[in-house]
């Protein structure tokens, strides 16, 4: 891989993934937060508890 149009094109590339998940952790973030969703995400917290609970024992 010599070419560094491709080095140049994959760098890119890169950054656009690495900021595309940063904005997506963030419109996550927000979404656990917003009142139509916030049940689900309560529910499924609780649920992981009591499952994590059961493995343990």
């Amino acid at each position: 891989m010599n070419d560094e149009k491709v080095a140049a094109d994959l760098r890119t590339t890169l950054q656009y993934l690495n900021s595309s998940s940063q904005k997506l952790d963030e419109n996550l973030e927000a979404l656990q937060h917003n009142f139509l969703f916030r049940g689900y995400f309560k529910r499924k917290a609780r649920r992981e508890v009591r499952d994590s609970a059961r493995n343990k024992q």
